[in-house]
């Protein structure tokens, strides 16, 4: 959890930042603390990454960018739209999967996927809702941020389990 540049005095003088960890004894620089990885934490001076406890999540670090973000991210993002405490309970389980369905259509074009909807689904309406979702959904990169004390691991959100060191709820 530390690292020992030329003329350190004290073995613990130097503790990596939070968010990051060194599991060695070799390491003389700052830039040789390692990222936390995600469904983890690493708090100052730390050697082994501690799991986020059972309920909450950490992904690995991630930024809204709707330029460059991956469609799996947005996917996801719309797929918690679906769950909004507000619309969850108007959907039957049936009707859940469908609007999550039409997320996963990963559709550009928005009357393409309501169309497809109106045809195919059995749950129309909760269908179009999932269109809706995906086109305002966010889309989100990698940018290496690491949770730095267990209050930075998220809680998991209603309708999907998080075990121990969870990085994206299922």
């Amino acid at each position: 959890g530390f690292f020992c540049p030329s003329g350190t005095q004290e073995f613990f003088q130097y503790p990596c930042p939070a968010g990051k960890y060194q599991p060695g004894y070799s390491s003389y620089s700052e830039s040789e603390c390692i990222d936390c990885p995600g469904g983890h934490f690493c708090e100052s001076g730390t050697s082994t990454p501690v799991t986020c406890d059972a309920g909450t999540y950490m992904p690995n670090g991630t930024v809204v960018n709707n330029v460059i973000g991956t469609s799996l991210s947005k996917i996801i993002d719309c797929k918690l739209g679906c769950r909004n405490i507000s619309d969850f309970h108007h959907f039957s389980t049936d009707g859940l999967v469908a609007c999550e369905d039409a997320c996963a259509m990963d559709e550009a074009n928005l009357s393409i996927c309501n169309a497809t909807c109106v045809s195919s689904s059995a749950f129309p309406d909760a269908c179009v809702i999932g269109c809706n979702y995906f086109q305002t959904a966010n889309a989100f990169v990698s940018v290496g941020r690491s949770a730095g004390r267990a209050g930075d691991c998220s809680v998991c959100p209603g309708g999907y389990e998080c075990v121990s060191g969870t990085v994206d709820p299922v």
